[in-house]
C-alpha cells in the first residue's frame, strides 16, 4: 500500500501496452469490481468501460466492469461505436439492475463521445417539459418528459456545462429512480434546494437540446 499513487501502476501499464503493440494485439483489457478509485485510475491510463454486470458481486457488493484500450487502429475507428452502445445500455439499466450502483461510479462510467445527438420530442412533451422547468407541474408526473433531456445530456459530451453535484442529481433522482430523499443526502444539499435545482438544470437541458424555437413556449411562464 505505500507504494500506491507513485506511477508505477501506469509505468507497468505503459510497457506492457508497447510489448502489446509489437506483438500485434488489438487490445488490452481489464475487468474488476466497480469503485470510484479504480475506474479513475482505469479512465486515466486511456481505458474505456464497454460492459458492467447487472449482477452484483455477493461478496463485496461491487458490479464488476470490462475495459478495453484499443491498440490497433481498426478498433480505435470503432471506439465511439463502442461507447455509444455502451451508455445507452447502461442508461436502461440504471433503474432497476443498476440501481444500487453509486452515482459517482456511474458518472465516471458514462463517459460519452463528442457526437451530434439528437432529441425527438412532440409538441405536446416539449410543452410539458417547459410546463415543469417554468411552471408548477411536479416532478412525479413529468418525468416521462424530463428522462429524454437527461439521457441526451450523458450520451455526449456537446452539452451545457453542469456542476458535478448536478450531475449527480440527474443520476440518482432521474436514472436510477431514487428518492427525493436519498438523492439530496447525495449532493449534500436540502431537499427542498434540490428539487428546485432539477428544474433550473432542466431549463438549461430544454434550452441547449431544443433550440430557439422553445422560447415563445417558455414566455408563456413568469420569470422568477
Amino acid at each position: 500500500p505505500h507504494l500506491q499513487g507513485r506511477g508505477l501502476g501506469s509505468e507497468a501499464l505503459k510497457r506492457l501496452e508497447e510489448w502489446a503493440q509489437r506483438g500485434g494485439f488489438d487490445y488490452l483489457g481489464t475487468s474488476y469490481g466497480a469503485t470510484e478509485e479504480l475506474l479513475n485510475f482505469w479512465l486515466k491510463n486511456g481505458y474505456t468501460p464497454v460492459h458492467v454486470s447487472p449482477s452484483p458481486n455477493p461478496v463485496s457488493g461491487e458490479h464488476s466492469v470490462i475495459m478495453i484500450k484499443p491498440l490497433s487502429e481498426d478498433l480505435k475507428r470503432r471506439l465511439n461505436d463502442l461507447k455509444e452502445s455502451f451508455i445507452r445500455r447502461t442508461l436502461e439499466a440504471l433503474p432497476d439492475p443498476l440501481r444500487d450502483v453509486e452515482p459517482e461510479v456511474v458518472r465516471l462510467l458514462i463517459n460519452p463521445p463528442s457526437v451530434d445527438f439528437s432529441l425527438k420530442m412532440t409538441e405536446e412533451d416539449l410543452k410539458r417539459a417547459v410546463a415543469y422547468a417554468w411552471g408548477t407541474m411536479t416532478y412525479v408526473v413529468s418525468r416521462d418528459v424530463v428522462l429524454p433531456y437527461v439521457k441526451a445530456y450523458f450520451s455526449t459530451k456537446r452539452r451545457p456545462a453542469l456542476e458535478r453535484s448536478d450531475e449527480i442529481l440527474l443520476i440518482s433522482r432521474v436514472l436510477q429512480c431514487r428518492s427525493w430523499d436519498e438523492t439530496h443526502r447525495l449532493i449534500r444539499k436540502g431537499p427542498v434546494y434540490t428539487m428546485i435545482r432539477l428544474k433550473d438544470v432542466m431549463k438549461l437541458l430544454i434550452r441547449y437540446f431544443t433550440g430557439e424555437e422553445i422560447e415563445k413556449e417558455i414566455g408563456r411562464y413568469p420569470t422568477r
